[in-house]
Formats: C-alpha cells, sequence, structure tokens
C-alpha cells in the first residue's frame, strides 16, 4: 500500500489523474473479460478489496475504474460496472466519493451479454461518473455521437435521471479542480 500511495502522489505532484482499478478485484479471475464475461464467484475473497481500503482510507486523490467481472455474491444479475450493489461497496462502506470510471464498454465482457443502449443506461444508474470506450477492440468512429444519443434519450424517457448526470459532473469537476490545487 506504501509502495501504491507513492506512486499516487508521483501522478498528482505531475498533473496526472491516478486510477486504481479494477474494483472489486480482478486478481482472482481466471479468464479474460476482453473476450468474455468474467465469473469470480468462486475464486474472488474479500480481501481484493483491501488495496482499495487501505488507498482510499489515506485521502486517496485520484478515481477508481470497475472491473467487467460477475460476482453472484455481490450481484446475483450484473458484472461489477454494471452493478449498484458493488458500487455501493465501493461508495458505502469503503467510503469512497470521488470519480468512478467503467472498463471499456466494448469489452466482450459486456459487448456480448448487453446491447449498447442497455449497458450505458446501467453503468450510469450503477453510479459510473465517467464511461470509457477505447474503441480499439472493434472501430465506430459514430461512438462519441450514438453514446451522446442514448444518454440524451434516456434522461427525456426518465431512464436516467438529470440528477444522476449532475452528480457525475460535479465529481469530474471536483476532481478536476484538485487537479489543479495539487499542482
Amino acid at each position: 500500500t506504501q509502495q501504491a500511495q507513492e506512486v499516487v502522489k508521483a501522478h498528482l505532484a505531475n498533473g496526472v489523474i491516478p486510477v486504481l482499478k479494477h474494483f472489486p478485484g480482478h486478481g482472482s479471475a481466471r479468464n479474460d473479460s476482453h473476450k468474455g464475461m468474467t465469473d469470480v464467484t468462486d475464486t474472488w475473497s474479500e480481501v481484493e478489496l483491501e488495496p482499495y481500503r487501505r488507498i482510499i482510507g489515506q485521502g486517496y486523490g485520484g478515481a477508481v475504474m470497475t472491473a467487467h467481472v460477475f460476482n453472484e455474491h455481490i450481484d446475483e444479475k450484473y458484472p461489477a460496472t454494471l452493478s449498484a450493489k458493488a458500487i455501493s461497496i465501493l461508495r458505502d462502506s469503503i467510503g469512497y466519493d470521488g470519480v468512478i470510471f467503467s472498463d471499456d464498454m466494448q469489452m466482450e465482457a459486456i459487448a456480448s451479454e448487453y446491447g449498447l443502449e442497455e449497458a450505458i443506461v446501467l453503468c450510469i444508474n450503477a453510479g459510473v461518473d465517467v464511461i470509457c470506450f477505447g474503441n480499439n477492440l472493434g472501430y465506430d468512429e459514430q461512438i462519441p455521437e450514438k453514446f451522446q444519443a442514448i444518454v440524451l434519450k434516456a434522461v427525456e424517457e426518465g431512464k436516467v435521471s438529470p440528477e444522476r448526470i449532475e452528480e457525475a459532473y460535479q465529481r469530474v469537476m471536483r476532481l478536476k479542480g484538485a487537479l489543479g490545487e495539487m499542482r
């Protein structure tokens, strides 16, 4: 934990936002979430939360990225990136109120199981603040426009609340402001 904290401090001092990943832990995974759903139900243990508890408990000033892992002991239906229950562990149990990033939503663990619209809506409602698209596993030049249209439609239809969007925006702005103060 001390080494990780030093890496975090060095990044922040140089204007780089560190991102702890992959919450709630990917270390026990036996397959690759780039290629399909990764079920860690039988291999994951609470010890995988300890690095997050320790670093966040020391006043961590960066972001956290979710994992596209499924664990029925955390959520019987959704992988962590789409799971309000998993995000609740990070927010409520660990006490993290910073920015949460998704992992690449085009990875097969998500893309092969959920449609783009469903995945985006679930991700936002789970509590993820920044949704990432690497756009390198399968290039789609329209992904920014598709994303924007899906979010606007979801808000208009009441599937995502404007308050949830504002909450994410405020977290991102707070992080950006804190980064400026640390430099």
